[in-house]
């Protein structure tokens, strides 16, 4: 088994989040407040509907001690309607002892919601007693290790608000990791293993890993070997980076002393499995670097890409490690992605969303998956458009699909999948206000698919210079993107229709989920990740979704959103400027 060492630990904080927002204030001096439970006859049809919303829409309510006692004690009326849980839950008093009986007596008669984001939400920082969470913890049983992976970052993170080491959640959580490796343990080992790194919640996770190794018996020499091979490659990346930083060698010169020192490492590969799983790939078994396609990148952070493959050559990957930027944001960014595709599997929208794994294994560096067979549209832009100026012409894209699909059957294949990928990115980076958005940034693969590469910044933060932003939307259409969607006269064409009615689905059908949604990102504004720690930031998050608007209204500022991204001129330039730079 492997032991780890206990630093000095000082026990996690709670922290007390201020009001989402500015609360609404609301009138209830006509309420007669019972002294008995199920007064239900005793307040008007108006008063049960206004309680009735405000349990609905609880987050922008100040709970006053007048509002929660109408609350709980007509607690009937929220029978009729289960969204109305999260409302009278927070309106229990969990330290009187016959309310929080009461609650818990009255909980086996409602239906709980199946989603399993709502489930999540009733684990947040406003719910602390231990016997609710055990309940609402039992509800997530029965979901697939699949969905499981899905939110499992925002699982972990949960475990800062239980009151003890162990306790319902971390139960789950690690029988579920002893139970599949591949999909949960393996991730959850390296979820735990980055906060070991922070001294207010150390204690607790090294006492997790510990128990999640002690359990994985056959599996815990291959985490072992995992975690010793890809500290080894982090450190050899580490070196790499600091020397070209510091001494300004050339890619070229860094890449042939990269070879030299994995090569070094061929042999540790071999002990003691004699094949080695990767962080991001545990299910596959390789034996031995790529030499020839591991190399240093021309990037302003010094990133190198490493290759791996199989005795037979079947498996093939490639990953990015980075040092010297917090991953963490990208990991989350690309979850809510995943999360925000799903939404859009649930409702039957044929919009596309390209992700890619990023895992961070220090507070400040990490790996990344190489999406393959795709170019960024800066080299795309450059190849097939002359050059840097290639930013300011309007065929670049088009030539790139045709060259790798050559027959109208393929190019129409990848047409169509251009189509919903860039409906899909164009959404997703929209609600999630993800910002330097320049040409380096986004990928085309070979068959079509558009996304989306490097968080650095999002939720609205975009990049300033001398106090102003540079960018006022994260919607990218630029003129080669609009090229195939419908050229000079775009509003007319099925292509830029169909990207339309997609896109506006797509927002309608996140919009929908906005209080979900929401909850979720609440829950990680305490993971430490700087862009995702104030109201502001969740602010930005309610005006996107045009919470005050009706759907007609939201969907009509939305498609104006997709025009101001069409006249963006500015966009063009800024990317004939960073292909320039690229080249230096």
């Amino acid at each position: 088994m492997l032991r780890l060492k206990f630093p000095s630990f000082v026990k996690p904080y709670k922290r007390h989040l201020e009001p989402s927002f500015s609360r609404k204030e609301i009138s209830l001096n006509s309420f007669t407040i019972s002294k008995e439970v199920n007064h239900l006859e005793k307040i008007t049809k108006k008063e049960k509907q206004t309680l009735l919303e405000i349990s609905h829409d609880v987050e922008n309510y100040e709970m006053s001690l007048e509002l929660k006692k109408n609350i709980f004690f007509n607690i009937d009326l929220m029978k009729l309607d289960s969204k109305s849980l999260k409302g009278f839950f927070q309106a229990v008093d969990w330290a009187n002892q016959k309310e929080r009986k009461y609650a818990m007596d009255k909980i086996s008669e409602w239906n709980f919601p199946d989603d399993p984001l709502e489930i999540i939400n009733f684990l947040n920082f406003n719910f602390h007693d231990t016997t609710f969470r055990k309940f609402i913890v039992g509800l997530l049983e029965n979901i697939s290790d699949d969905k499981l992976a899905l939110f499992l970052p925002l699982l972990v993170q949960l475990l800062k608000y239980e009151t003890s080491d162990f306790n319902a959640l971390s139960e789950f959580l690690l029988r579920r990791g002893e139970q599949s490796f591949y999909t949960i343990g393996n991730k959850l080992f390296w979820l735990f293993k980055i906060r070991h790194e922070n001294s207010s919640e150390s204690r607790r996770f090294i006492l997790y890993t510990e128990d999640l190794i002690s359990r994985l018996g056959f599996f815990a020499r291959e985490i072992y070997s995992q975690y010793l091979f890809t500290d080894q490659i982090y450190k050899i990346a580490e070196t790499i980076t600091n020397i070209c930083q510091s001494q300004k060698i050339e890619e070229a010169v860094m890449t042939i002393k990269l070879r030299e020192r994995i090569n070094s490492l061929s042999d540790f590969i071999l002990i003691p499995n004699k094949y080695i799983s990767l962080p991001l790939f545990p299910q596959f078994k390789f034996t031995n670097f790529c030499t020839e396609k591991c190399k240093v990148l021309n990037s302003k952070q010094v990133p190198t890409l490493l290759s791996f493959c199989s005795n037979s050559m079947d498996s093939i990957a490639h990953l990015i490690i980075k040092v010297g930027n917090d991953l963490r944001q990208d990991d989350l960014c690309l979850q809510f992605s995943e999360i925000i595709k799903n939404f859009w599997l649930e409702d039957g929208l044929l919009l596309e969303l390209l992700t890619y794994q990023v895992l961070a294994i220090k507070q400040r560096g990490g790996l990344i998956e190489v999406v393959e067979d795709s170019e960024t549209l800066s080299d795309i832009q450059q190849k097939y458009g002359g050059g840097p100026i290639g930013a300011l012409r309007s065929t670049p894209i088009m030539q790139y699909l045709k060259r790798f699909n050559k027959s109208e059957e393929d190019y129409k294949k990848a047409l169509e999948s251009f189509i919903r990928s860039c409906a899909g990115s164009v959404v997703a980076s929209h609600i999630l206000g993800v910002g330097d958005r320049h040409s380096g940034n986004l990928m085309i693969t070979r068959n079509g698919r558009l996304f989306h590469i490097d968080f650095g910044h999002f939720m609205g933060n975009f990049k300033t210079k001398f106090g102003i932003k540079r960018e006022k939307s994260s919607i990218v259409l630029t003129k080669e993107i609009i090229y195939l969607l419908g050229g000079k006269d775009y509003k007319n064409s099925e292509e830029w229709k169909k990207f339309c009615n997609l896109a506006i689905k797509g927002f309608l059908s996140i919009r929908k989920r906005s209080k979900s949604l929401i909850g979720l990102f609440e829950i990680m504004m305490d993971s430490g990740i700087s862009q995702l720690s104030g109201q502001t930031d969740l602010s930005y998050l309610r005006d996107i979704l045009c919470l005050e608007m009706t759907e007609m209204e939201a969907s009509k500022k939305f498609k104006k959103e997709l025009g101001k991204g069409v006249k963006n001129v500015w966009r063009r330039v800024d990317n004939v400027f960073h292909n320039i730079k690229s080249q230096f």
